[in-house]
């Protein structure tokens, strides 16, 4: 029975000092002690009978056997240790060896490909025909391209060649892109190879769901945008593609006899389309700063961007015009309306917007720059400034209406009341009847005119009419004394004609009188 627990502890003990050599190995301390433990969990404490039972000779026999293992582990401890020296060593070597394999096979390679590619620098792939005629030998070369349609063909490795059109395969379309802008997708891409003069090259675009490309039946989903179209591109915008699925586009040439292969692309909108700028910025003045009004960006469907991308947000930078450079300034704001202060007032700022989307990082370019003037108290040189420059002004136009009108007046006075009058007799002739002076009417309604018929002699007349002369003065002064005011025309009472007489008419005839009594003498 004792035997059989020896052998059963040194197996276990053996296996536990293998397991630990191979997990980096224990000192022999640590294993004896392991083994003391092993020992306790097998031998739990035996009853006062059993101990008695234990003899001298077995006790010795097991003393012996636990020797015994002891040196057979520390043999064994040190082999294993051994061995693994060994093999990291030659896990090393090993590694080195790869690595150094790995090297030489990387620049054999490179160096066979700058070899093939030096003999093919020079070398161009090239039909060789001759044309025969009786009596006639090579005829060549041919100055124009002459496509030379083989029709009996004994090797066509990879189908390379067509039989039917002289040509080869029809070459897929390269540098296949998609040109993106918010929910605007343009495919694009370049063909720059020839055909036959007589073939037409067109081009088909297509468009699939990456879900529907993994299933098994997945031809009957593809679906046609453009279809033998002559430019090399293809508006998806009309698709309305869904902005948050991935799609896969394809793109092929056509001919009337032959298609290329397809060549396709992944594309992701809302990681690969690139976002707008703003729509509309605006700015207004207000009390304290500026006002900015910012649009969303819009997608093909006059929609706003933040349905589709909601960590939208707006940088605004902003700077003050002058001359000289300026330090801009960033506010970043995920609203629309957005007020800037501690801005400087009676001064001009610009401003410009970024759209940004935080989630995928994508910045827009900047929207255009506009630019206004802030409000704010007018200073006092600028008023009185102000104020004399009206004054001024209103001097200016007041001397001119006083001018102005001081031309008119003069003019009107020239024209209407003359400095110059007329002569009497002119004036009278443009007088009217009832504006020419009147002699007092008589009582009656006839009129007698009356002149006395004086013979006398020559001396007798003389005095006769120097004493009428005196007595018509008497009677004028008396007239001209109490004469009426208002007529201005005096009369007497012999004189009842319209010729009216005066002081100095009567003179006149007087004197007229004596020369012709001088002259008859």
């Amino acid at each position: 029975m004792k035997g059989w627990l020896c052998t059963l502890l040194l197996l276990e003990t053996f296996v536990f000092v293998v397991q630990q050599q191979i997990d980096g190995g224990l000192s022999e301390n640590e294993i004896s002690q392991q083994i003391s433990n092993e020992n306790r969990r097998q031998n739990p404490p035996q009853t006062d009978s059993l101990r008695d039972e234990a003899s001298p000779d077995s006790q010795q026999y097991c003393h012996l056997i636990f020797s015994d293992i002891h040196t057979a582990l520390r043999e064994l401890t040190a082999t294993v240790t051994e061995q693994k020296a060994e093999i990291r060593a030659l896990e090393t070597r090993l590694r080195e060896e790869l690595n150094k394999k790995t090297d030489e096979i990387s620049a054999l390679t490179q160096s066979q490909v700058e070899e093939l590619r030096k003999e093919n620098r020079d070398r161009q792939i090239a039909f060789s025909t001759s044309l025969m005629e009786s009596g006639s030998g090579h005829v060549g070369p041919f100055t124009t391209d002459i496509t030379l349609i083989y029709k009996n063909i004994f090797t066509n490795i990879g189908n390379a060649y067509n039989p039917i059109t002289g040509f080869g395969d029809l070459r897929r379309p390269e540098n296949v892109s998609v040109d993106s802008l918010n929910t605007r997708y343009v495919l694009r891409w370049d063909w720059p190879h020839k055909t036959a003069a007589n073939q037409t090259v067109t081009f088909t675009a297509q468009y699939i769901t990456e879900r529907d490309l993994e299933k098994q039946s997945y031809g009957k989903y593809w679906t046609t945008v453009c279809d033998d179209i002559l430019e090399h591109r293809c508006d998806f915008t009309r698709a309305e593609l869904h902005y948050h699925i991935l799609y896969v586009l394809r793109v092929r040439a056509n001919t009337s006899q032959q298609s290329s292969g397809w060549v396709q692309i992944r594309f992701c909108p809302d990681v690969q389309a690139a976002l707008g700028p703003p729509s509309s910025v605006k700015l207004k003045s207000v009390k304290g700063g500026l006002e900015v009004n910012i649009t969303d960006p819009l997608s093909s469907n006059n929609q706003s961007m933040k349905t589709l991308l909601k960590n939208l947000s707006y940088l605004i930078r902003y700077w003050r015009r002058s001359e000289g450079p300026q330090t801009a300034k960033d506010l970043e704001t995920k609203n629309n309306v957005v007020i800037l202060t501690d801005l400087d007032r009676q001064t001009w700022y610009c401003v410009r917007v970024q759209s940004h989307e935080n989630y995928y990082d994508k910045n827009s370019v900047f929207s255009d720059t506009h630019c206004t003037r802030t409000e704010g108290d007018m200073p006092y040189w600028q008023i009185f400034l102000y104020f004399l420059i009206s004054l001024l002004l209103l001097c200016f136009l007041l001397v001119l209406l006083y001018f102005c009108f001081y031309k008119v007046f003069t003019s009107l006075k020239d024209t209407f009341w003359p400095a110059i009058q007329l002569p009497e007799h002119i004036q009278e002739l443009w007088l009217g009847d009832s504006q020419k002076p009147q002699l007092l009417a008589s009582e009656s309604g006839e009129s007698v005119c009356c002149e006395p018929l004086v013979i006398a002699n020559a001396e007798l007349d003389v005095v006769a009419v120097d004493e009428h002369s005196k007595v018509e003065d008497q009677d004028f002064s008396t007239y001209r004394r109490t004469g009426s005011g208002v007529s201005g025309v005096y009369s007497t009472e012999e004189d009842y004609c319209h010729r009216s007489t005066t002081h100095t008419d009567l003179q006149m005839s007087s004197k007229k009188h004596r020369e012709e009594l001088h002259d008859g003498t």
